[in-house]
């Protein structure tokens, strides 16, 4: 029977695409479609990563020839990411297969522009040509792929988040000085520009604590921390996820996330699901989530100087931080919940001849 089959990371790994997928799959959404996930990409060595890629275009490869494949359903980001996808995009072309194209990375714009040469630039229009559909996850990135291709439709579909009872349960109060960075230490995700918008922020509020939850660079964090006399107002843990990732935005006084790029993050999304006040940069699909003062604090990328005010005038501001969190808690469950946003991707999938496999 045709099924469709959808293409991304290990469901298991870390990263913001595994995290959508699997709020997807936990909704029941693979069963009431026949969904088949293939995972083209694991954590680990590159001979780890090549074996699931050869295995995962076999598997593919041999549902195709069969005539299996009804509908194929990427997930993508940009540089290797897009070049492993594109090899499944062609082949279901080959065989006339309606295909999906899921981009989730801001920096897919740049990647064509600036790391791109012109044959490389081709052959991303000639494979986003081939797409029925092109999915975006936020209005900044549907005008990026809009001005490589033109002609091609471009539908935004936001990230989508589960709000969870348990989070109303938890027992502890929620701090008053600690702010909380999760994902990926490194300059692109504004980590330094954290550390030195801390040292400013200590000097009014000599009891701050920046806790870092994530993987990357650090020993260039702790010497950076180091370098700016802040190393005991620095905690480090390592990648978390699950209840305790819940658990730590729910009792956090602020989470923060100062990127220079960003698709849509699922960073933001926990965090407004769990009430945790909000700061972070205008940058990809932020802003189509936090509107500035209302449900959360903006700031420019690389503005360490209004990243230090925003932290303090939360930290500072028990009533501008419960404003903040009921307004983001509400927003989540009346934009972003499963249940606002899969419909739009069932839709999709409908436009193209695809029916429920259950009902």
């Amino acid at each position: 029977m045709p099924q469709i089959v959808m293409l991304g990371p290990s469901l298991s790994g870390k990263g913001g695409i595994a995290s959508v997928v699997n709020i997807y799959r936990g909704t029941g959404f693979f069963e009431r479609w026949g969904v088949t996930y293939l995972a083209t990409h694991v954590d680990g060595s590159s001979a780890r990563k090549l074996i699931v890629l050869v295995r995962a275009l076999g598997a593919y490869l041999r549902w195709q020839l069969r005539g299996e494949v009804a509908l194929l359903h990427v997930h993508v980001s940009s540089g290797a990411s897009f070049w492993r996808k594109s090899l499944f995009v062609w082949l279901a072309d080959l065989a006339q297969i309606p295909v999906v194209l899921h981009i989730h990375s801001g920096a897919f714009g740049e990647f064509y522009g600036s790391r791109c040469g012109r044959f490389r630039r081709y052959v991303i229009r000639r494979t986003l040509g081939v797409a029925a559909t092109v999915i975006t996850v936020s209005h900044a990135l549907k005008k990026s792929i809009e001005y490589i291709d033109p002609s091609r439709r471009v539908v935004v579909v936001p990230n989508s988040v589960e709000v969870h009872s348990e989070v109303a349960a938890l027992d502890n109060p929620r701090s008053t000085n600690i702010v909380l960075f999760l994902g990926k230490i490194c300059a692109k995700k504004g980590a330094w520009d954290l550390l030195e918008a801390a040292a400013c922020v200590k000097k009014h509020i000599p009891n701050v604590r920046v806790m870092f939850a994530g993987n990357g660079e650090m020993n260039e964090l702790n010497t950076r921390a180091a370098a700016l006399g802040i190393e005991s107002a620095v905690d480090v843990r390592g990648w978390i996820e699950g209840r305790a990732k819940m658990q730590m935005m729910a009792e956090c006084a602020v989470v923060v996330l100062p990127s220079y790029t960003e698709g849509l993050p699922m960073t933001v999304l926990e965090a407004m699901a769990t009430g945790a006040p909000i700061v972070a940069t205008k940058v990809g699909g932020i802003p189509d989530v936090v509107e500035d003062g209302v449900d959360g604090l903006l700031v420019e990328p690389g503005d360490i100087v209004g990243l230090a005010h925003a932290l303090e005038q939360l930290l500072a501001s028990s009533a501008l931080r419960a404003k903040l969190s009921l307004a983001a808690k509400s927003k989540v469950v009346e934009r972003f919940t499963p249940q606002r946003i899969i419909p739009t991707i069932e839709g999709l999938y409908r436009e193209l001849g695809i029916s429920r496999t259950t009902t």
